[in-house]
Formats: C-alpha cells, structure tokens, sequence
C-alpha cells in the first residue's frame, strides 16, 4: 500500500515503522510523539499515539490522522483527512461532529491512502505596488488601441456568502444605454492615407491585419472567406450552467467539483481543471470533495465521490433517487443535486 502525507506549516509528519502520523502542532509535539513511540514496547502505535495526544485532556487534543499500516486502522479528528483508493474507487475519512475522533479498519484491498489537513489552500496575497522596473510602458496616444478595454475574468477565486467560486462564474458587465458609438468624421485631402502606389504594400498589410486580427475581447479569429469542409461536425457542448443556493452561477464549460473544501486530486476531477465550490458545512456533513458535475459531449453528467452521508438527484419529472457512490448518472436541466440533504444545486440551461 502506498501511503503519503500533504502536510503545511503548522502541522507535524512522523513516520514510523508503517505508522503515518500527521497532527497540528510544533516540533515539541514531534518529539513527544517520537519518545512515546520509542518507549512504546508491545503496546499497540496508534493507541499510544492517541494516549500522548490527549494528555492534556480530550477537548485540548490536537486534529490528527493516522495510518497503521501494520495494524490495519485509520483513526482521525478534527479538520484533518484520509483519502483511501480501493478498487480504483476513493473515499475520505473524516471525523463525526460529536465525537473525539473516528478509527476504523483499512479495507485489505487498500491501494493508497492519503493524509492531508482538510484546511483549504491558502490564497497569496497580491503586491500592493509594483516596482519601478516591471511597471509597464507608456503608451503614445498614437499607438493606443482605439475602443474599450477588453474586460478580463477575475484571476482569483471569488468567496460569496461562504462559497468559493472559480474565477469563470459568469458575470453582467454593466451598460449604459445613454451612450452612443462615436460617429467617424470625413477625413480631408491632406489627412487621408497615402494611395497603395505612393507606399506599396502599406495598404495591403493594413486590410490583413484587419481581416485577420484577434477578436475584441476573446482572442478568436473571425473567419475570413469560405471555411473549410469538415469530415464530420464535433460533438456540441451542452449549454448549461450551475445555480448555487446563493444565487451565484457557474457555467459548466469544464468539470466542477463541489465539497467543504474540494481539491482535485488523484481519481477526482478527471476533466482537467475544474471549478471549485466551497459549501458551508458546521456539521461536517458534506465531504471535502463531495461531488463532481462535468459535460460529456451533449451530456451533463454527475459523480458522487463516495462521499459520507450521500448525493441526492431530483430529476424535474419523477421520484428523487440516492447515487451509487463513483457512479456517473447523466442529467437533464432542472435536476436537483442535494448534498448530504443540505445543500441544494440545480443545473440550470442557459437558453
């Protein structure tokens, strides 16, 4: 069995003879956990792993996860997280809201198991200056392009209400009815451009980079002349897009993965790069990566990723109905996906 742990500052890693220890604490906590180990004898590691955590008291324990790969158990608390692979199919062990910790046996078919901190990436801060050197050129009144700026998407994710929404969440951009496009004036004789006999190839180049130029926002070239044929026409996309209970929108021109605080990680998000939306769970009910929602051709398709407490589909006509965890069901717009009967997403058609 192949066993890793994705820690970060503020965490302890101690590996020892099969025993995968990751704990939130300093490096006093280490040695601690070191010397209880060594002096540990025929005692069982995990339970007297969890003796030195809960040393100052039960309530005063440290989040931890643990892997005994000799004694075949898993046992964590708190935020922290394991990731089992069995039979190419992943689950996440994590703690119950009312209890100290969970331990249960690893399945014998256990291929990988993963300990993580279950708390989300933290977001860099962006400079509040830019130094003298990399600040960009001016530009000549000449040579800057004529109309509005294009307006680009946010390059960091959004949080709204609790959620957290990748940065292609659909957005109005704002008019305003009352302006008007600037009308062209007639250019004289002295201001019109020299004929294409006076400077040969000036006006030649100048009609290419018209026909050929980056669109006015998307960088897509328009098509010039007749397109050529094709064999066959590709499968189209559907259409479709996510409603958060928040009323916030994610448009499903790739995978979205859906969870307490999902990341995308091996068996999960197989489309690539997905959205990530962050649900509020005090409970814990929901699972980091709960569920996954990508497009398959014409098709919306959706994925439990063996979550704790289930997903629900609500189809707009017929009987809701329980998903087989690491099954993908595909699903029509109006469907309801309910996460661990909390929260509701409803997959929605952007027609």
């Amino acid at each position: 069995m192949e066993t890793r742990t994705e820690g970060r500052d503020g965490w302890v890693e101690l590996t020892r003879a099969g025993v995968h220890v990751l704990a939130k604490g300093d490096d006093a906590l280490r040695d601690r956990l070191t010397s209880a180990l060594d002096a540990a004898g025929g005692d069982t590691p995990a339970d007297v792993l969890t003796d030195e955590l809960t040393s100052g008291g039960v309530r005063r324990a440290p989040d931890f996860a643990i892997v005994d790969e000799t004694d075949r158990r898993v046992l964590v608390r708190g935020a922290a997280r394991v990731l089992l692979t069995v039979d190419e199919t992943t689950r996440e062990v994590v703690a119950p809201a009312r209890a100290p910790w969970i331990d249960e046996d690893l399945d014998a078919d256990t291929t990988t198991a993963v300990l993580s901190t279950g708390e989300p990436e933290p977001v860099p801060a962006e400079p509040t200056s830019t130094p003298e050197s990399m600040a960009p050129a001016a530009v000549s009144p000449e040579m800057a392009p004529e109309g509005p700026p294009a307006v680009q998407a946010p390059r960091r994710p959004q949080f709204v209400e609790g959620h957290l929404v990748s940065a292609r969440v659909a957005t109005a951009e704002p008019t305003r009815p009352d302006e008007a496009a600037p009308a062209e004036e007639d250019l004289t004789a002295d201001e019109a451009p020299a004929s294409e006999d006076a400077v040969p190839g000036r006006a030649a180049a100048s009609e290419e980079v018209d026909a050929h130029g980056p669109g006015p926002s998307t960088g897509v070239l328009p098509v010039v002349g007749e397109a050529p044929e094709m064999d066959a026409p590709p499968a189209p996309r559907p259409s479709a897009r996510l409603v958060l209970p928040t009323g916030e929108v994610v448009e499903l021109d790739r995978g979205v993965l859906i969870g307490r605080a999902p990341r995308a990680s091996a068996g999960i998000g197989a489309t690539g790069q997905p959205h990530l939306v962050r649900v509020a769970s005090p409970d814990n009910e929901i699972s980091r990566s709960h569920v996954e929602v990508y497009p398959e051709g014409a098709q919306v398709v959706v994925r439990d990723l063996g979550s704790t407490n289930g997903t629900t589909l609500s189809a707009p006509h017929g009987p809701s109905r329980r998903m087989t965890p690491g099954e993908p069901q595909s699903i029509e717009p109006g469907t309801t996906i309910r996460l661990a009967g909390q929260v509701a997403v409803v997959l929605g058609d952007e027609d």
